[in-house]
């Protein structure tokens, strides 16, 4: 989950670089930088939820397999 938070991160970073390029050359209006913003935080929030729900996913079959296992049965020798 962290390796997908730093991509995520490295690529609005790249592409708000790329966006403060273009919007020094005076050829995007602002809008389009909120579009832009506005997408990206909407796919990195349904991703997020997502990889929360598959982990929680996984913990719970992890549970469900522990509790399946049979205990051990100990015998005391005197």
């Amino acid at each position: 989950m962290i390796d997908f938070i730093k991509f995520c991160a490295n690529i609005f970073f790249f592409m708000v670089s790329i966006f403060g390029i273009i919007f020094l050359l005076f050829t995007v209006d602002f809008i389009y930088i909120l579009i832009f913003l506005s997408i990206f935080f909407t796919i990195f929030l349904v991703r997020l939820v997502m990889m929360f729900i598959e982990v929680d996913k996984r913990y719970k079959n992890l549970e469900k397999k522990r509790k399946e296992k049979k205990p051990v049965k100990y015998i005391i020798i005197k």
